[in-house]
């Protein structure tokens, strides 16, 4: 699951870089949803590929899982079907 929120930072350098060359949102660029590290991103990213290496290898399947579970419950919760129990 961290994993794509995390990997969303990355993109989400994209985004504000368009958002900010089209005029939208100049006034939140240290704050930005699309801007959670501010310059730290990529160090933020390092850090955690560090931690995910750390992992063992027996973790792949469940980490797959995951992930899809993750981008699954984001399209639910962005569509307004997300059901939380």
């Amino acid at each position: 699951m961290l994993y794509v929120l995390e990997g969303s930072t990355l993109g989400g350098q994209v985004i504000h870089q368009r958002l900010l060359a089209k005029g939208i949102f100049p006034e939140v660029r240290s704050i930005c949803f699309h801007h959670p590290y501010g310059p730290l991103v990529r160090e933020k990213w390092e850090d955690f590929k560090l931690v995910l290496n750390e992992l063992p290898d027996d973790c792949t399947d469940d980490a797959l899982f995951m992930a899809k579970a993750t981008f699954t419950a984001l399209k639910n919760w962005m569509k307004g079907t997300l059901i939380v129990p």
